[in-house]
């Protein structure tokens, strides 16, 4: 059952279908609180390892989603713990609303956690290393482009005119650099100017200045 809440927050249960029994828990976004839950469940890292052996054995199916209340978030803790004084749900490890005491994973649980995590996407404002951009193009590469998207690329396209003034913008931008220039941009990424305009003062694509940044030119 999806949690039909938008970005409200609240409280929820998660409801066994098999013995009907429930966890108790309360977010400030419902719908994406949902969502953590179900990701971590399917790769068998949920920090919960009581819900995550109910899943194990019975499977997702048969597990739903219900709000119980909505609430500002000021108010969480405490309607949480009201549900949680009243209901005694069975899944809840911690008795006590907003805290982790007795929830501490195993090594186990904690390197599935670990590696789950690292196809989260990264958040907003973070700097990435240039070896973790290496990895993330080298990445993209291995797993080429969906099929859903190139058919729908090409249905776009059909019957698509270019103009020769494209296509000669095309094959100038694609454009390889010499050894002598491929020494000058590395200096020129030391600096502040934009990759941009590098790729202006050599005459070619932005991508390939970005591939020179990443050491895979």
């Amino acid at each position: 059952m999806k949690i039909q809440y938008g970005n409200y927050s609240g409280i929820y249960v998660i409801r066994t279908k098999i013995n009907n029994r429930i966890y108790i828990g309360s977010a400030i976004n419902l719908y994406n609180r949902m969502h953590t839950h179900l990701t971590h469940f399917k790769k068998n890292c949920h920090r919960n390892c009581k819900l995550q052996r109910f899943v194990n054995k019975y499977g997702i199916e048969n597990i739903y989603f219900e709000c119980l209340e909505l609430c500002k978030k000021e108010n969480l803790v405490k309607r949480e713990q009201y549900y949680i004084d009243t209901l005694n749900p069975f899944y809840n490890i911690a008795k006590i609303a907003g805290s982790t005491l007795g929830t501490k994973m195993t090594e186990e649980q904690r390197s599935k956690l670990s590696k789950a995590r690292k196809g989260i996407s990264f958040s907003k404002g973070r700097i990435l290393s240039d070896e973790t951009k290496q990895k993330i193009s080298l990445k993209a590469k291995e797993r080429g482009l969906h099929p859903n998207f190139i058919k729908a690329s090409i249905e776009a396209n059909k019957g698509r005119k270019h103009s020769q003034e494209n296509i000669d913008k095309r094959i100038e931008k694609q454009k390889k650099i010499n050894a002598e220039q491929l020494i000058e941009v590395e200096k020129l990424l030391l600096t502040n100017i934009y990759q941009k305009d590098i790729a202006k003062m050599y005459n070619v694509s932005p991508r390939v200045i970005c591939k020179i940044k990443l050491g895979i030119y």
